[in-house]
Parts: structure tokens; sequence; C-alpha cells
């Protein structure tokens, strides 16, 4: 009989923890910022844009529409996670957007360039990451919208952060 109280204990210890972590999280916020390499801070990292550029050719690849360039998006992403020693990232973590595409957003492209931020990869506590999202998109537009929606583990949306830029065209060396 002790066992049973014990457990019925527990499992009410454990559904008012989860009840409460679930009250503790914020959603439907949205954070906005027009300026490359200022920071936002959502529930998990802190993350910048320190350069948006455009090219033809990246690495010898070029878009298969000739109306189309690569956008690359220069970001960093630094782990601020109370909680546990790393965050797991994913190159669908963050989407592109302008006000011409509509409802859904752009994805980056997958892993071609040296430079460019793997399709899964970690970030421990305290430590940060640099590297590319890269995009393809129309050459006539320069104005862009990078956006993070907070997901956790259990599926919970939490908030919503963007980044809006406009891109430079590259430079020749």
């Amino acid at each position: 009989m002790k066992r049973w109280g014990i457990l019925i204990l527990a499992c009410c210890l454990l559904l008012g923890l989860a009840a409460c972590s679930s009250e503790d999280r914020a959603s439907g916020e949205s954070y906005e910022t027009d300026k490359l390499g200022e920071s936002l801070s959502t529930a998990f990292f802190d993350f910048q844009v320190n350069s948006a550029t455009m090219t033809g050719e990246l690495e010898d690849y070029e878009p298969s529409d000739p109306n189309n360039r690569f956008l690359i998006v220069n970001v960093t992403i630094k782990n601020t996670f109370k909680d546990d020693t790393s965050i797991p990232m994913f190159d669908t973590d963050f989407v592109l957007r302008w006000p011409e595409l509509g409802e859904n957003p752009l994805l980056c492209e997958e892993n071609f360039a040296s430079n460019q931020l793997p399709e899964e990869y970690e970030i421990f506590k305290g430590e940060s990451r640099t590297g590319d999202l890269v995009f393809i998109v129309p050459s006539s537009q320069t104005s862009f919208t990078l956006e993070y929606t907070e997901v956790y583990e259990d599926e919970f949306e939490g908030n919503t952060f963007k980044i809006n830029f406009e891109a430079a065209e590259e430079t020749a060396e």
C-alpha cells in the first residue's frame, strides 16, 4: 500500500511540474529588428544576421533558373539555454520570407557550400556557431526577413523572431 502512495505522489508531482513548465512558456509574441548585427534572444539562443549577400555563382554552382540568385545569409547563434548542456539545431530552424512570397516560407538549400551550416548540429551551452544559410531567390528581390519560431520538444510553439534586412550584391575581388 505504501508503494501505491509513493507512486501516486510521484505522478502528482510530475503532472504538477508539467503544468508549471507549459504555463511558464511564452507564445504568440513576435520580436523583430531591422539591423544587421543586432541580436535577438529566444528561449534557447541568441542569434543575429552578420551579413547578407546575393551572388549568381557559389563554389561553381549556379541556380538552374537564370532569373534567380543565391542569397548567402551569414548568422551567429549562441546557446543561452539554461536547462541543457547543448541544443540541437537543424537547417530548417530558420526560414526566409518576403512579401511577394506569400504564406509559405523558403527553406535553405541542402548543404553544398564550404561555410554553410550543416543540416543538423549541436551548440553546447555558452558556445556559439557562425555559418551561412544559402537560399535561392529571385534576382529582383533584395529585401528579406529571416525568421525563427520557438518549437519545444513537445511541439509547443513559442514566440517568433524576425530579422529584416537588405541583401548586398557580391563585389568582385
